[in-house]
This record gives structure tokens, sequence and C-alpha cells, in this order.
């Protein structure tokens, strides 16, 4: 499995720091190539609403309890990173494998507590785990020009890629904070339910999220989606 790391927010540069999951620390990374950047902040502009409500109910938990100072760092942390524009700012291109291969089951670190997958080429096969009073298990099948938003960070998955190569973005929080982010980056306690109960209702507004016609249809592109950078 070939991948790259790129940030989404133009207003970042050519090249920025930010926390990178995969190697559990802030690095250098380059703007995602043009088209890709595009998509990216013009789903971010015709959801802006959306996005404000979600900062404004995180600091509303935040001011409930101003004296809980773990709360209230996770709670900032989140807040900093709408602010910035930094959701959806750190992207991890993946390519491959080629052949038919099945991950084992995890569940993602924190900057995957919003998250969107975007299928460009081949297709996958998701697997979703959660426990309640029972076991719920679902499945999905993408292949090019599927997008889902979701939360890895709160329940196990697993993914089988089949024969034909892979390629996909996962677009996820972008930390700046190495310290921050390593400290939230396997949060599950009281605080993060807490937040996590708050998210809950930020996907009740799922149906509001607006794909204008022309984005699904250029994401379809896959040539043009990646254009060169150069």
């Amino acid at each position: 499995m070939l991948k790259a790391d790129w940030h989404s927010v133009p207003g970042w540069g050519a090249t920025f720091d930010i926390f990178v999951p995969r190697k559990n620390k802030v690095l250098p990374v380059r703007q995602a190539p043009p088209r890709v950047l595009a998509f990216l902040e013009a789903f971010r502009t015709v959801n802006e609403e959306l996005w404000l409500e979600m900062t404004e109910s995180l600091k509303v938990l935040r001011d409930q309890k101003p004296d809980d100072i773990p709360r209230t760092r996770l709670l900032d942390l989140l807040i900093e990173d709408f602010e910035e524009r930094g959701f959806f700012g750190a992207i991890e291109a993946q390519a491959g494998p080629g052949r038919r291969k099945e991950m084992h089951w995890h569940k993602d670190g924190a900057t995957g507590l919003l998250h969107m997958g975007i299928t460009l080429q081949g297709q996958r096969r998701l697997r979703l785990r959660a426990w309640t009073d029972e076991a719920w298990e679902q499945e999905v099948f993408m292949s090019a020009g599927h997008i889902y938003l979701s939360s890895p960070f709160l329940f196990e998955h697993q993914v089988t890629y089949r024969e034909d190569p892979t390629v996909a973005l996962m677009c996820r929080f972008g930390f700046l904070d190495e310290e921050q982010a390593l400290w939230v980056n396997h949060l599950r306690g009281r605080n993060m339910f807490e937040a996590r109960g708050d998210q809950k209702r930020w996907f009740s507004y799922g149906f509001l999220l607006v794909f204008p016609s022309w984005l699904v249809s250029f994401l379809r592109f896959f040539g043009f989606l990646l254009g060169s950078s150069q």
C-alpha cells in the first residue's frame, strides 16, 4: 500500500506542519493537488452553516464546566480545529495494494473523530462493528465516486481490498500541536464520551450536507481530480 500525506487548507500554504497519525508526530506536509484542494474547500464552503453549528455546540459544552481542565482542553482542541478550518484538513492518500488483502479490525485515532473517505478507483469492502447490549455489524461496498462521512475513532472497522488497484483519500482532523495530538489521540474516557455524545447530534445533521451536483460529477473523473499540482 502506497501512502502520501497532504493538507487541504488553502490558507496553510504550500507546506504546513500538521499531525500525521501513521507517523505519530507533527511533520511538514505538502498542500493537496489543486483539484483535491478545490473539492474539499468547496464542500466545506457549501456546508458552512453546519460547521458553525458544530463549533458553537462545542463551545456550549465547554462553558458548562469551565473548571474541568481536561474537558476544556479537549473541547478547545476541537474548537480550534474548526476555527482554523482544519476539519478534513489532513489527507492520507492511499494507493494499492493491487491484490486481495484483508486488514485487521481496529479503531482510528482521534483525528478520525470526523472523517470523510473518498474512493477514486477500485473497490473496497468496509465492515463496521460496535457493541451495545449486543454486537452490531454492517458492511458497505465502495467503488469509484463513493463518499462516506463517519467517525471511525468511535467504532471498530475493517477494510478488505480486491484484486483491482484502489485509490482513496482519507480526510481527517488536521491537528496542529504534537503534544495535544498525542494526548488526545487515544483518549476514550468520560470527557471524550461527552464530546462524542454531542457529535451524535452533529451526525443527525447529515441529511443537510450538500454535495453540489458538479462536485459529484467532478469526483468521478479520477484523472482530472488528481491532476498534477506542478
